[in-house]
């Protein structure tokens, strides 16, 4: 357990999916990846959801087993998007549905929990880690560090439910979308780790953060820009001075190439442009295009091949990712569509991440 360094943070889509499957076994070793699944789509024709609970969540067992042959440090999984009332055919919540799934599947899980998750929910993760044995891992944001509150009896009141010691739990303390001021966020960085209680007890202490825009609205079409990565930033300063912590052997968790909020459009009224979100030593680079519907998915041998030629290409070798944005610049694959690019971009990131905490 000790040897994890990286917890990207995933948003369950497809192309998630997919650029997980394609990282190397060497990389695997010191990642745990967190797959939050997403809410039911909603059927804005209709005005409803667009498929039931159970259908919602039949695939995932087989979407991560997939993915991630990784029995030695597993892969996190976050329910709460979900939403505690929504119930399947039988009347169960998407955790008394889904852990018994995944042990049928021999997918091993470690599942995310809130301070304000149902007795219901905390009684499935129970039971599931009375089988499995994997553990918890508990996801703090700064509202549960409010001074109005009690983190040490909110603690002390989950791990009694979930029938937990410490040692059996990762601590993920979820930062959201940084400010960008360095200071800012160093100053609210140190201030949340140092007040975990029994810090040294737990299995893992995982900072999260992230500050990838919501969309590329901002971003002008027909260009390539630079965005700053203020959660490597803050990365460097939190390990420049371990001294000022309570605990030093932290783990990074990033959101990857994607904000912490979810947005579900209309399909009816959405208007995609084509883009590259590439992952650079100290933030990303955006090729972007135009509108998919108008100027079409061929955009996209344009912007590999303008990508290839920027000084930031990591080369063709780097990764699956990097392989296939030079192909593209060559016209030797497919031009993809947004779950292509999804899984060229995110699998380039996690390749980058993984191998420079490593090092």
């Amino acid at each position: 357990m000790g040897s994890v360094k990286y917890v990207p943070i995933l948003k369950g889509k497809e192309g998630e999916y997919a650029a997980l499957a394609e990282i190397p076994a060497e990389l695997r070793e010191s990642m745990v990846p967190l797959i939050e699944v997403p809410a039911i789509p909603y059927d804005f024709s209709n005005d409803r959801p667009s498929k039931s609970l159970d259908a919602h969540l039949a695939a995932v067992p087989l979407k991560l087993r997939d993915a991630w042959q990784a029995p030695h440090a597993g892969i996190m999984l976050a329910l709460d998007l979900v939403g505690e009332e929504e119930r399947t055919d039988n009347g169960l919540n998407a955790y008394e549905y889904l852990l018994p799934e995944l042990i049928k599947a021999s997918v091993s899980v470690i599942p995310v929990v809130r301070t304000g998750m149902g007795a219901a929910a905390r009684a499935a993760v129970a039971k599931h880690n009375q089988s499995t044995k994997t553990g918890v891992a508990v996801r703090l944001f700064l509202g549960d560090f409010d001074e109005d509150g009690d983190i040490d009896s909110v603690l002390e009141a989950l791990l009694k439910d979930l029938h937990v010691s410490p040692v059996d739990v990762d601590i993920i303390i979820d930062l959201d979308t940084l400010s960008g001021e360095v200071s800012r966020d160093l100053m609210l960085a140190r201030s949340a780790v140092n007040y975990v209680p029994r810090i040294q007890e737990w299995r893992r202490l995982v900072v999260a953060a992230a500050s990838f825009p919501d969309d590329l609205s901002e971003v002008d079409a027909s260009t390539s820009t630079r965005l700053l990565r203020h959660e490597w930033t803050l990365w460097g300063a939190l390990r420049r001075k371990p001294e000022r912590l309570s605990r030093s052997d932290l783990v990074f968790a990033d959101y990857g190439i994607s904000s912490p909020r979810t947005k579900e459009l209309d399909p009816r009224t959405m208007r995609m442009s084509a883009s590259i979100r590439y992952t650079t030593t100290s933030g990303w680079l955006v090729v972007k295009g135009r509108n998919v519907r108008q100027h079409g998915f061929e955009q996209y041998y344009t912007l590999a091949a303008e990508l290839v030629r920027q000084p930031e290409f990591c080369g063709d070798r780097f990764s699956w990712g990097d392989s296939y944005i030079a192909q593209s610049a060559s016209r030797s694959v497919g031009t993809g569509n947004a779950t292509t690019w999804r899984k060229v971009g995110t699998n380039h990131h996690l390749v980058l991440v993984a191998t420079a905490l490593q090092s």
